[in-house]
């Protein structure tokens, strides 16, 4: 048979779109949103597909038929292989939040939780215990997810093993509709079930409500529009390689990220204008627990969490289990003066910008951080916000409590109105340092500081969170080697805009 005609395969002949050669595939959405992805279609011989490749070194594998839940007609399956296919990892593990829900995962969790606090004295920091435990709740909640999926598997096949075997019978004449009715009606619960938790993964513009739950469905709301093609590296060449263009993107933040020389006597000089300083404080060096509660219930959820996979919603459902460990492990880093090495790491996440996606430069570093460290670093903010009103000049608005960014354009609206009122001249100068929040030094940082007499627990628990982190810099959903943050404060820091 050619393209014209169909695919054919045991003896079953399948048309094709009819006319003039044309792309084949699917089309799906409604209205005025369609979203198309088709290929030409594979031609056979002698029953069987021969593999063909087209531009772009896309080249058929092999196709298959079958009975589907959502049409009376049978849906053809052809695989293609991409010859240089982009190699899109399955990326960082993170939690399911879904087994957060389920009573019998909370109680066996709980109960295996106490077992790991028993093992705290064979450790010789609770720092080092509580990155032994981190480690086995991923170990624990991945053994839960490959449970579920493994059972939700099972169901799946099954109805799906029991439509076809009605669909078999009707073929030699059989009256089983209402049973294929029934069977097509539990398979497309199953995928409507399926449909929802991939669309809010997916967080696609313009999905339909009613869109049928095709294989096209669920592969579309997989796919990122972040995925990096090509790169050009430090000598202007473009890398299309998956492995080069994540060796490529670590050598770019490396560098981005490295400590650079600070002209001591220009900051002496900028440190001179600072005229506001903090009374003599006092404040608690430890971190309390009515703190550390108060910033776990202000963690946002739904949000990408850091390397370790773990996610707010966990520490929110887990919160009474685990608040005395966790406040001690803070104790012992304060007092140890460094953090577990999971607080130190991130995640470097990348958005892309307007401009040449192959440069580096136009695309947003997002910084992954472990939510225990937000939860940390939420609990230290509430410090500061208590304070810097008095050190931060009124014209300042960005992450200061009870100011708008809003009241800066008001100003702006009024020097306009003054400045046409009076005639008098006037320079309105919008400036937008590149790379501002990654360029920041931390030797700058720690004396503006100091100048400003920020009381001394808080000062030390800066320098903490800045000691030794490293990043990875993930490409297409494989992070890359680690790397050394010796400048720059990390974009999802909650401290970070202060």
């Amino acid at each position: 048979a050619s393209p014209r005609s169909g695919l054919s395969k045991g003896g079953d002949n399948i048309p094709l779109l009819p006319g003039p050669p044309r792309p084949w595939g699917e089309a799906w959405g409604k209205n005025n949103h369609p979203h198309l992805s088709r290929t030409e279609p594979p031609r056979q011989s002698g029953g069987e597909t021969h593999g063909r490749t087209w531009s772009g070194g896309l080249r058929v594998h092999s196709y298959s038929t079958k009975a589907v839940h959502f049409s009376d007609h049978h849906m053809v399956t052809v695989s293609l292989v991409w010859e240089k296919p982009i190699t899109v990892g399955k990326g960082l593990w993170r939690m399911n939040i879904s087994h957060l829900q389920d009573p019998q995962v909370r109680l066996s969790f709980s109960r295996r939780y106490l077992e790991w606090v028993s093992l705290k004295h064979l450790f010789d920091s609770p720092v080092e215990w509580w990155e032994m435990v981190k480690e086995r709740v991923r170990g624990y909640f991945r053994a839960v997810g490959r449970r579920k999926a493994k059972e939700g598997r099972a169901v799946f096949e099954r109805h799906n093993a029991a439509l076809q075997r009605l669909s078999l019978l009707q073929s030699r004449g059989l009256d089983v509709s209402s049973e294929i009715a029934q069977a097509r009606q539990s398979l497309t619960t199953l995928y409507r079930e399926e449909r929802k938790k991939q669309t809010f993964r997916s967080k696609l513009q313009g999905l339909q409500e009613d869109e049928k739950c095709t294989r096209f469905f669920f592969r579309r709301a997989r796919t990122k529009t972040n995925n990096i093609l090509s790169l050009y590296n430090s000598r202007g060449v473009v890398v299309s390689e998956e492995a080069e263009a994540r060796e490529v993107a670590r050598e770019f933040y490396e560098g981005l990220y490295s400590e650079r020389p600070s002209d001591g006597a220009l900051m002496d000089t900028f440190l001179g204008c600072l005229d506001r300083r903090l009374g003599d404080e006092q404040m608690e060096a430890e971190l309390s627990t009515e703190e550390l509660t108060r910033a776990v219930h202000s963690l946002n959820t739904h949000k990408a969490p850091g390397p370790d996979g773990i996610p707010a919603e966990f520490y929110q459902a887990h919160w009474d289990l685990l608040k005395g460990d966790v406040a001690e492990v803070f104790r012992a880093a304060y007092r140890e003066g460094r953090l577990g090495a999971s607080l130190r790491q991130s995640s470097v996440a990348l958005v892309p910008k307007k401009g040449d996606l192959k440069d580096l430069r136009n695309w947003r570093p997002i910084n992954l951080l472990s939510v225990d460290y937000k939860i940390m670093a939420k609990a230290l903010m509430g410090r500061f916000q208590g304070l810097i009103t008095s050190v931060i000049g009124p014209d300042q608005t960005c992450s200061v409590q009870g100011r708008s960014i809003n009241d800066n354009l008001l100003l702006a609206r009024d020097l306009i109105i003054h400045s046409g009122e009076r005639r008098s001249p006037l320079c309105l100068l919008s400036l937008d340092q590149e790379k501002a929040f990654d360029r920041v030094s931390h030797v700058c940082l720690e004396r503006v500081l100091e100048k400003m007499n920020i009381p001394g627990p808080l000062l030390r628990w800066t320098k903490i969170c800045l000691t030794d982190i490293t990043g990875r810099v993930v490409v297409n959903r494989q992070p890359s080697a680690p790397f050394d943050v010796r400048s720059g404060v990390r974009q999802g820091c909650p401290l970070a805009s202060l």
